[in-house]
């Protein structure tokens, strides 16, 4: 999938029974790096970072796939917007 808002997938494989798959690390802040320096949202980041992520979960489902954990550890903050960086298949 090639969409801004979901990290890029390098591989797939299989180790010992289980399914694993790489992504290309954004390199930005963490959304919990954010938080945890302090600085509260403000609205307008607030609505950036939700469109960014209803346009990347909506990518995502658009494929078959889905999302793993949403949370502030696993979405990425970089200039073009959030990035999800868990993923999951349906």
């Amino acid at each position: 999938i090639e969409h801004p808002a979901v990290a890029r997938l390098l591989e797939i494989g299989e180790q010992r029974g289980h399914l694993f798959y790489g992504l290309a690390d954004p390199a930005d802040l963490s959304l919990l790096d954010l938080v945890r320096r302090g600085r509260p949202l403000g609205e307008l980041e607030l609505v950036w970072l939700a469109a960014g992520l209803s346009t990347g979960l909506a990518a995502l489902h658009a494929v078959g796939l889905a999302h793993g954990s949403v949370a502030p550890n696993t979405v990425f903050v970089t200039p073009r917007g959030p990035v999800i960086v868990d993923l999951a298949w349906t």
